[in-house]
């Protein structure tokens, strides 16, 4: 380890006296680590990995043997001063490591190309929206031609737009178990939509769009610290040609503008080909930013862990293939 480094994990209230302003990013808020608290037992906290002149900070939640910026889900490390970062990734996690005593380090890191040595491209990218003006006729304006068009011809619809908060009602968690079913995904259990609206409490937001009494799509995001985390959408297929989603990400935004929040995460997608749903996201013109990996830690806790991501790749592979068969015969 460089001389120069040195590497702490701290408190909120430690790390929020570093910093001029905190990070419009769910995943350095209290509410994001309240969850994994409460899910999964994880302690959590700050890394702050001081150079002679700057300083990372990003969030860091640790548990079961692993440590994890942050759990599923990613996270941009925010830079305190004005020298140029190039940060000795393997040096700042080894030292995680030893404070916290675990033997695997997993982070998933939104950076700059002046920070990605040491770090592993995926073929993902995330979604990153700047909302910090605040005003949705400035930022309709912004979007491609034809997300305007379909968001107008979406509004002439009939639809109608309910806001619900701290709750997945039934008939919600209903439509995302049809929509996770139809792409042969495993659905989550309602259990787990129940911790989060708990964490979150008002955090926890759905846009639904009804046609008359039913609900025929739906945006479920998680708010705090100026910052929205697109958690899920989901839609009903037959709607499709009515524009569903286009309305719901439009009120979406509209939303956030009205509660002053500054940046809305559209979440992740690969970026191994023309994906659709990446050039739905950019006619909202939303920032496509690659996200990097680091996996650091012992070598049987390393094996364990591509054992185990193996594992689960199968068992949706196989939870796709069966649901195809069913549909087929």
């Amino acid at each position: 380890m460089s001389d120069k480094l040195k590497v702490k994990i701290i408190s909120r209230d430690e790390a929020l006296k570093l910093m001029s302003k905190w990070p419009a990013d769910v995943s350095f808020s209290e509410k994001f680590a309240q969850l994994h608290a409460l899910r999964y037992g994880f302690k959590g906290g700050y890394v702050v990995a001081t150079y002679s002149n700057y300083r990372l900070l990003f969030p860091v939640q640790w548990g079961n043997d692993s440590v994890f910026s942050v759990h599923k889900g990613h996270t941009m490390p925010y830079k305190i001063g004005a020298g140029l970062a190039d940060p000795e990734w393997h040096d700042i996690v080894a030292e995680v490591l030893k404070i916290t005593g675990c033997n695997l380090y997993i982070a998933d890191f939104v950076v700059p190309e002046s920070m990605v040595r040491g770090l592993k491209p995926l073929p993902l990218a995330v979604f990153i929206l700047d909302t910090s003006q605040h005003n949705i006729d400035s930022i309709f304006s912004t979007f491609n031609k034809t997300t305007r068009n379909l968001v107008r011809r979406s509004q002439e619809q009939g639809f109608r737009i309910e806001i619900i908060s701290g709750k997945m009602p039934d008939e919600c968690y209903s439509l995302y178990v049809h929509h996770q079913r139809n792409k042969g995904t495993p659905p989550r259990p309602k259990e787990y939509f129940d911790d989060v609206a708990r964490a979150f409490e008002d955090g926890f937001v759905i846009i639904g769009a009804y046609d008359k009494n039913r609900l025929v799509g739906m945006n479920l995001a998680l708010c705090a610290d100026r910052g929205l985390w697109l958690s899920i959408n989901s839609s009903v297929t037959e709607y499709a040609y009515k524009h569903v989603n286009y309305l719901i990400y439009y009120e979406m935004i509209k939303w956030v503008c009205e509660h002053n929040i500054d940046r809305i995460d559209f979440g992740g997608s690969s970026i191994l080909d023309n994906n659709i749903h990446n050039s739905f996201k950019l006619g909202f013109r939303a920032s496509m930013l690659p996200l990097y990996r680091l996996t650091a830690g012992t070598i049987p806790a390393i094996i364990k862990d591509k054992f185990m991501q193996k594992k689960r790749a199968v068992h949706i592979r196989f939870k796709k293939l069966s649901r195809l068969l069913i549909r087929k015969f």
